[in-house]
C-alpha cells in the first residue's frame, strides 16, 4: 500500500486514516475523564470551562435553626462543600471562581451562622467559609434550579450546643446568684410551742416569718424560702433537711420565748454549741428540742473516726458563720426591738441548729409572759418593723459573706462514711 511506501516525514505531514482515528479516540477519552472528574466532585455540575466563574450576587436567608446560602454565578461550576470542627465551620470550595458580589452579614442574634469570609483556593479558586454557632449538618448543596443558581443549605444537629469560634474569648462567668436563707417558723400543727392565753408561739412565728420573708424579697439581696407557709407541724430533722436540701446558706428559725415567773423581756438570738451559755439557754434548748422524735442530726453510735473528724470540722466552720449571722440579726433587731439585756447572743445544744453544711440561727423575738412584748409580737405594724430591720441586716450579712472565703460541707463520701450521721 502507498502508506507503507512514504517517509517518516511524510507520515509525519500526512498521518494514515487508522492514525486520525487513535487521535479523536484519545481526545474523546480525556474528555470524558474530565467530565467524570467533575460529576465525583458535585453531581449536579458539569466542569466548568478555563474562563473563570463570577458570582454575581450573595445572600443568606435565615431560620430559627439554619439558613440557606444562595449564590447567583454566571454559569454552573464544580464544587466541594464539606463541613469542620472546633470551632463548627461550612466549607465552599470552587476552582476557577471570581468573587464580584459583597458577602452578605448573618441577621439573625443567635443563628446558627455566624460570620462569612472567602479567601483564594488553589490556582484560581475560591474558597467560602461559613463560621458557626454550634454544630450543623449540610443538608443539600447544588443546582437545583438546573442553572446558575447555586444553594447551600444547613440545620443545626438536634441538641447542639453553642460552640465558641476559636479565636472568640471565654464567655464571662456568671455571676453567683444571690445566698439563699430559709426561714423556719417554729412549731406547727400539733405542737403550738409556747401558750399564753388564747395566743400561741405557732401563730406569732408563722406571721413574723411571712413579714420577713416579704421584707427580704423587697430587699433583693437574697433569696427566700420558708419551712412551713401554713399551720403544720414538721420534725427538726425534716426542717434541716428541707434548708439543707435547697442549698441554704443561712437557716433562721423564729420563735417566741416564755418564762413562769419574772418580767424578763427582749429579743434573743441562740446558736449552737455542746455546753449552754447559762441554765436558761439549756432550758429553753431542752423544751424546743422535745418538739421533735429522739434522735436529730448529730452524730451518734460508733463510726469512721476520720468521717466524724471532717464533719465536726465542718461544723466548726458552721458555728463560726453562724455567729456572725446571729451578730447581724441583732444589730437587725436592735434597731426595731428591746434587746434582752446582758444576754442577747445565747449557745445551746439546739437540735434544729446542727447542720454543718449552713450557717443557723434561732431567734427568740421577745418573751410571750412579758406584757409589752407580747403586744409589740401581736401588732402587725410592730411586726413590719422589725422585719424590715432585720432583712437589712440579713442583706448586709450576705454581702459581707460574699467578701469572704466560702466553706463547704464534709463531702459526700463522709457523711456516708459516718452511719450515724443523718442531714
Amino acid at each position: 500500500m502507498r502508506e507503507e511506501g512514504l517517509s517518516g516525514e511524510e507520515r509525519r505531514k500526512e498521518p494514515s486514516r487508522n492514525g486520525r482515528h487513535g487521535s479523536w479516540a484519545r481526545l474523546a477519552a480525556g474528555l470524558l475523564s474530565l467530565a467524570l472528574l467533575g460529576a465525583a466532585t458535585a453531581p449536579r455540575a458539569p466542569a466548568a470551562g478555563p474562563q473563570s466563574v463570577e458570582v454575581r450576587s450573595a445572600r443568606l436567608e435565615e431560620g430559627r435553626a439554619g439558613f440557606a446560602l444562595r449564590l447567583e454565578l454566571d454559569r454552573m461550576a464544580p464544587f466541594r462543600a464539606y463541613m469542620l470542627a472546633d470551632p463548627p465551620r461550612a466549607v465552599l470550595e470552587f476552582p476557577r471562581l471570581e468573587w464580584r458580589a459583597p458577602l452578605p452579614a448573618p441577621r439573625a442574634a443567635g443563628g446558627l451562622a455566624r460570620a462569612l469570609s472567602a479567601a483564594p483556593a488553589g490556582a484560581g479558586g475560591a474558597r467560602l467559609t461559613v463560621a458557626l454557632s454550634r454544630p450543623a449538618r449540610i443538608v443539600s448543596a447544588g443546582y437545583p434550579e438546573g442553572g446558575g443558581g447555586f444553594e447551600l443549605l444547613l440545620r443545626a444537629l438536634p441538641g447542639a450546643a453553642p460552640a465558641q469560634p476559636a479565636d472568640a474569648p471565654p464567655p464571662a462567668p456568671r455571676p453567683a446568684p444571690p445566698p439563699l436563707v430559709v426561714i423556719d417558723p417554729g412549731h406547727g400543727g400539733a405542737d403550738p410551742g409556747a401558750v399564753r392565753g388564747d395566743v400561741l408561739e405557732k401563730d406569732l412565728a408563722l406571721a413574723f416569718a411571712r413579714e420577713l420573708r416579704d421584707a427580704l424579697r423587697r430587699d433583693g439581696r437574697v433569696r427566700v424560702a420558708m419551712t412551713r407557709d401554713e399551720d403544720v407541724f414538721l420534725g427538726l430533722r425534716e426542717r434541716v433537711r428541707i434548708a439543707a436540701a435547697a442549698g441554704a446558706a443561712a437557716f433562721v428559725s423564729i420563735h417566741v420565748n416564755t418564762v413562769e415567773s419574772g418580767d424578763a423581756s427582749g429579743a434573743s438570738v441562740h446558736t449552737l454549741s455542746e455546753s449552754a451559755s447559762d441554765e436558761e439557754a439549756a432550758a429553753l434548748a431542752a423544751f424546743e428540742n422535745r418538739a421533735d422524735l429522739p434522735g436529730g442530726d448529730e452524730l451518734e453510735g460508733e463510726g469512721d473516726d476520720v468521717a466524724r473528724a471532717l464533719i465536726d470540722l465542718a461544723r466548726r466552720r458552721a458555728q463560726a458563720r453562724s455567729r456572725e449571722l446571729a451578730e447581724a440579726l441583732l444589730r437587725g433587731l436592735g434597731r426595731a426591738a428591746p434587746i434582752l439585756p446582758g444576754r442577747a447572743h445565747r449557745f445551746a445544744g439546739f437540735r434544729v441548729l446542727k447542720s454543718p453544711s449552713m450557717a443557723s440561727a434561732l431567734v427568740e423575738l421577745g418573751f410571750m409572759s412579758n406584757p409589752d412584748d407580747l403586744r409589740n409580737l401581736s401588732d402587725p405594724a410592730w411586726r413590719r418593723r422589725a422585719a424590715r430591720a432585720m432583712a437589712a441586716a440579713l442583706g448586709d450579712w450576705a454581702e459581707r459573706r460574699a467578701r469572704a472565703p466560702a466553706f463547704a460541707p464534709p463531702p459526700a463520701e463522709a457523711r456516708a462514711a459516718a452511719p450515724g450521721y443523718r442531714q
